[in-house]
């Protein structure tokens, strides 16, 4: 015997069940232009570099450093011969290197950066981020730092600026080969969310809040409670 064929019905949204639901897919609008608003994207900067005009020899901190040693070994010697004078000139010059050298190498060598090379004998450029960068002379020869272009913020706003790194890179300075310089320029600064709910009982905030919600029977509609129709 067969069994007669039973259709299956196709649903039907009753009047206030598509209210309810057109009323959820309003603030489908709101929500997107509240995430695209806070989108934020950094902008790299650059730095150009080119060829020195010409060489001057130049000492890194630890070439600097050396030099101290061999001052305080020399100004022992002295002290040894009775030159005061000259054991104290000895002294004052490699305190003095130490002092002004010594916590740059130091800094260098414990919490140094993964340092992007200036690798083109003829000059080039390269990409300049956020946080403290550093750029090393890796061409051969004497290099000179030219224009210094900082990163930009699209959709948002730079946060404060960080202090100068040691052996900040500046236009014209000169770089021997194996020295390094640094930037630190500030990122994005993050964003703040208002909400705003000014004429509203109901939905979303903007950011990530909510109005209000609707009793029973009613749907929140543009921003108001709504009675469903009957």
């Amino acid at each position: 015997m067969n069994r007669p064929t039973i259709m299956n019905r196709p649903t039907i949204l009753t009047r206030p069940v598509m209210f309810r639901y057109l009323g959820c897919l309003s603030i489908i609008p709101s929500l997107a232009l509240s995430g695209s608003a806070m989108a934020q994207v950094l902008v790299p900067g650059s730095l150009s570099y080119g060829p020195q005009a010409m060489a001057v020899p130049t000492l890194d901190s630890l070439g600097l450093l050396i030099l101290a040693g061999v001052m305080l070994v020399l100004a022992v010697l002295a002290l040894r011969k009775q030159s005061t004078v000259l054991s104290l000139f000895l002294l004052a010059g490699s305190a003095g290197l130490m002092t002004v050298h010594g916590p740059a190498f130091i800094d260098d060598a414990l919490a140094a950066p993964a340092s992007t090379p200036l690798n083109n004998a003829q000059g080039g450029t390269v990409e300049v981020l956020d946080g403290v960068r550093q750029f090393e002379n890796t061409s051969g020869v004497p290099l000179t730092i030219g224009s210094i272009l900082a990163p930009s913020c699209s959709g948002g706003s730079l946060a404060a600026p960080g202090s100068d790194p040691l052996g900040k890179c500046t236009s014209g300075m000169i770089l021997a080969n194996g020295q390094i310089c640094s930037t630190n320029f500030p990122g994005c600064a993050p964003l703040v969310c208002v909400p705003d709910c000014s004429g509203k009982s109901c939905g979303t905030d903007g950011c990530t809040g909510s109005c209000g919600t609707c009793p029973d029977g009613q749907s929140c509609v543009s921003g108001n409670c709504t009675s469903d129709p009957t």
